[in-house]
């Protein structure tokens, strides 16, 4: 068995679709084993595309330019906003990836 330390959180992993130029909100989500607080951390930028920091209030922020990057405290949302007249190059190929970390705080 594996053994997991109380930081470690578990995260999802979504697969969204959005159609061609359109920018799509993406809930970052993970639960802590203690049931501790929760921050993430951007691990790995998309190749295309653009993420946004999403505020607790829900407003669209500063683009993350480089991983990683923790975001701050409370924040558990980003916008993928994919290029200008960019596509997947066929039908269930993604067109970008990009992952992130969860680390429980208390």
């Amino acid at each position: 068995p594996t053994r997991v330390p109380s930081t470690a959180a578990a995260a999802a992993v979504p697969m969204l679709v959005t159609e061609e130029d359109v920018a799509v909100r993406v809930n970052l989500t993970a639960v802590s084993p203690t049931g501790a607080a929760v921050t993430f951390a951007i691990a790995a930028l998309p190749a295309k595309g653009t993420l946004f920091v999403v505020s607790t209030a829900g407003v669209r922020g500063a683009a993350v330019t480089s991983a990683p990057t923790i975001l701050p405290a409370g924040v558990a949302a980003v916008d993928f906003v994919p290029g200008a007249n960019e596509h997947s190059a066929a039908v269930g190929v993604a067109y970008a990836t990009f992952s992130y970390t969860a680390r429980a705080t208390g």
